[in-house]
């Protein structure tokens, strides 16, 4: 989920989390791969990454998985004695309808898959 208001129910967040050592591998894209596609069977409209940058590894394999840069907040966060930005990148899963349905929960789409 992106928002809790339900005018945000169309949009979710995604993160995952590669342990050190193992990025570069194929994990990280066949993750997204796997969550990508359960998100557009559930009916979302729009992925959002949120990256604490810089983070340029991030950054690449981001776009590489079709996401676009959509918004930068300069200096929004502090952490290791420096401040940092945080980037927004997007990707559009499922085309924007009038009269859309509430997104499916994951149990419902693997009930329809299996």
């Amino acid at each position: 989920m992106f928002k809790e208001r339900k005018a945000y129910q169309w949009v979710c967040e995604t993160s995952i989390y590669i342990k050190n050592g193992s990025t570069q591998k194929g994990a990280g894209k066949l993750l997204y791969e796997k969550l990508l596609l359960a998100l557009k069977k559930q009916g979302f409209v729009k992925a959002v990454a949120v990256l604490g940058c810089p983070n340029e590894g991030s950054e690449v394999f981001h776009q590489k998985m079709g996401f676009s840069l959509a918004a930068t907040l300069p200096a929004i966060g502090f952490k290791h004695g420096a401040w940092h930005d945080i980037k927004y990148y997007v990707i559009e899963l499922n085309q924007i309808r009038d009269n859309m349905s509430e997104p499916l929960e994951y149990g419902q789409i693997r009930q329809i898959t299996t």
